[in-house]
């Protein structure tokens, strides 16, 4: 514990840590920075400890913490059924982001996923639990528009998981702009089956056709 937290305040000084587009840079080219890992072991360590280590960090601090978890896999931890796993919740420090630095989480929601979604990677590990949880609901008022516009008419599987996940967020978080969005994706010609089926689906939500879908 304590030389994560000694490693994460000499990480903090340095003036080579990557920006939040170098991240992403990175991921495009398969590689990770070398600095993810102790990054997140010391927030992680300062959850543990008590200190808060995410406290420490500037706007640019909390785009780079964020980005790098969204580009490392989370545990997996053993459910309540035995053999049965799942992936580790979120951790504390970025809980307390969300509450406290949303819109620099959110700027690094939507530059990771927008370059996994143009890529037609998978991406709906952490695109999946914005419509669990209530403290996801800021986070998908500003991410969700951005990220939503960039889905192509012809959808690879990737790319239809992804979408599926973030219309289900926005349905139950409503961000601005959601209706203009599915009407002006509904009127594209040449869209897959699975997409169109998608976002009629969210249309439908939306208008009131399923009552008690909250």
């Amino acid at each position: 514990v304590s030389a994560a937290l000694s490693g994460f305040e000499r990480l903090l000084e340095r003036d080579d840590l990557p920006e939040l587009h170098e991240i992403v840079r990175l991921d495009n080219k398969g590689r990770r920075s070398l600095f993810a890992l102790p990054f997140l072991a010391g927030l992680a360590e300062g959850d543990r400890a008590g200190c808060g280590g995410h406290r420490r960090l500037t706007a640019d601090g909390i785009r780079r913490a964020a980005g790098f978890y969204y580009l490392t896999p989370r545990p997996m931890v053993q459910g309540q059924c035995l053999g049965w796993y799942r992936r580790a919740d979120a951790p504390g420090w970025y809980d307390e982001l969300l509450r406290s630095h949303v819109e620099p989480v959110a700027e690094s929601l939507v530059a990771v996923h927008l370059s996994k979604i143009r890529r037609r990677e998978h991406c709906e590990e952490h695109l999946a639990a914005l419509a669990r949880d209530p403290k996801y609901r800021e986070l998908v008022r500003l991410a969700a528009p951005s990220l939503l516009r960039a889905f192509p008419v012809r959808c690879t599987r990737p790319q239809v998981l992804a979408l599926r996940h973030l219309l289900w967020a926005s349905v139950r978080h409503m961000p601005d702009g959601l209706a203009s969005c599915v009407a002006t994706k509904l009127a594209r010609s040449g869209m897959d089956v699975a997409q169109r089926a998608l976002w009629l689906g969210t249309g439908m939500l939306m208008s009131g056709c399923a009552p008690g879908w909250r």
